[in-house]
């Protein structure tokens, strides 16, 4: 059985004050416990206690199976059941099966909603996608006749009393620490949004909240949990689907790893692991279960940053499962946090600039061209096509543009505002070119 001397206490103290210092981290709040009682705890940051609840983001989908597999055992049903038992108004050519929600192997690609099912993936190949969760949470509404709020209340929370464990919704958001989104590199209180019914990330795939000690108690019942007579573990390596070179799984402890019931495994140097983070604009946390440690590690940070805080935080979270295991944590270098940003900053600063330049010199030198192949043609380059390019990017690379405002509201704007600079002056030059008004504007 674990204990402090084997967490190394001041090691992991140490280790977490010193990234911190690395991590502009608003808050933080963590609980390691064995299969009986919380062998460590700390929080660091302004209101931030044991007390505290946050919202989870994707660790929400480890509660969520949890849920959706109590009941399938009570209802008799079977992890292979197709979808469209409980989801009629499903249309899809492949027979997709509560499993292939569970292990993202449904065809669903990773920004489709719900209400907009497209099957832009590959079915049977794993692609990361929040609509595969919310469909699950469908399903448990489907059989038990509520909502899933109720349900993973009554199947999770009430049953482990975790008593400050609840879905995000406008009677529960002031239950929550405050979040910090990442603007320009600079840390904002930013108040989250409720998720719509259509809204990418909802309550199934992304906002319960929880506080690290009800997350504790949820972990211990893990540690001893068994489906279909198989523990967690196994269960996971059995049902679940081998990935390699995917966002999910890298990050922690390299880039392949098996995916199944809202859990990422991995064998670190002989030592198994199941872990899963949750990354919102605002929030971000860390579940991990160590069964041959009979360990459970919970992290929540109450802040956000797509950009460069997302890769920073992994390796925090590397750092104290490290610890945990007996291995030894990796390096955050001082003000890494600052100067990924000032690189970041500077780039979208030459960018811009790049884009005032013609209108800077259009009220300098005016604006008149003569209208002929020479400059016609870029002149459309410059005021047309790369004004879409701006504005089409993210599209691009099938990346919603309110997934890029939320995540990465900084790079969002100044791409938008290049873009109307740019087509705003081409407009100009056009009306200065036609009405003959250089010697007005000089």
């Amino acid at each position: 059985m674990a204990n402090l001397k084997h967490l190394k206490h001041k090691e992991m103290t140490d280790f977490i004050h010193t990234s911190i210092k690395a991590i502009p981290v608003q808050g933080v709040s963590l609980n390691i416990t064995n299969q009986s009682k919380t062998i460590y705890s700390l929080q660091y940051g302004q209101g931030i206690d044991k007390d505290s609840s946050f919202v989870l983001g994707s660790t929400s989908k480890a509660i969520t199976a949890t849920s959706l597999l109590t009941l399938l055992e009570e209802h008799h049903i079977s992890l292979d059941t197709p979808i469209k038992a409980y989801l009629a108004w499903i249309h899809t050519e492949n027979s997709i099966s509560i499993l292939d929600l569970l292990n993202h192997t449904s065809g669903i690609a990773t920004y489709e909603t719900i209400e907009h099912l497209q099957y832009a993936g590959t079915y049977g190949v794993f692609e990361y996608s929040n609509a595969n969760y919310n469909l699950l949470g469908k399903i448990m509404e489907k059989i038990t006749g509520n909502s899933f709020s109720k349900t993973v209340e009554q199947t999770v929370f009430e049953k482990l009393k975790m008593a400050h464990s609840f879905s995000f919704t406008n009677a529960t958001k002031q239950n929550v620490v405050r979040g910090y989104k990442s603007f320009f590199g600079v840390l904002i209180p930013y108040q989250e949004k409720v998720p719509q019914e259509n809204s990418w990330i909802q309550a199934p795939s992304g906002y319960l909240c929880a506080r690290p000690s009800d997350m504790a108690k949820y972990f211990r019942f893990l540690l001893q949990y068994t489906y279909g007579n198989q523990q967690l573990l196994q269960l996971v390596k059995k049902r679940g689907v081998s990935v390699r070179n995917d966002p999910a799984i890298e990050g922690i402890y390299g880039n392949s790893g098996i995916y199944s019931m809202g859990w990422v495994y991995k064998n670190v140097n002989g030592t198994e692991i199941l872990y899963h983070t949750g990354k919102l604009s605002t929030y971000s946390s860390l579940s991990v279960i160590i069964p041959q440690k009979n360990i459970g590690i919970s992290v929540m940070c109450n802040m956000g940053d797509f950009l460069v805080g997302t890769n920073l935080m992994e390796q925090l979270y590397e750092g104290i499962i490290s610890i945990t295991i007996g291995k030894a944590p990796p390096t955050i270098p001082a003000n890494s946090y600052a100067k990924q940003h000032a690189r970041i900053n500077l780039a979208l600063l030459i960018v811009f600039t790049l884009c005032l330049f013609p209108a800077l010199r259009l009220l300098t030198k005016g604006g008149a061209f003569s209208v002929d192949a020479k400059t016609v043609c870029p002149f459309l380059l410059l005021h047309g096509l790369l004004p879409i390019a701006f504005l089409e990017f993210f599209a691009i690379f099938k990346i919603p543009d309110k997934v890029v405002a939320d995540f990465a509201p900084d790079v969002f704007m100044v791409f938008r505002i290049c873009a109307v600079t740019l087509f705003i002056t081409g407009i100009w030059q056009c009306i200065v070119t036609a009405m003959g008004m250089d010697a007005f504007l000089q």
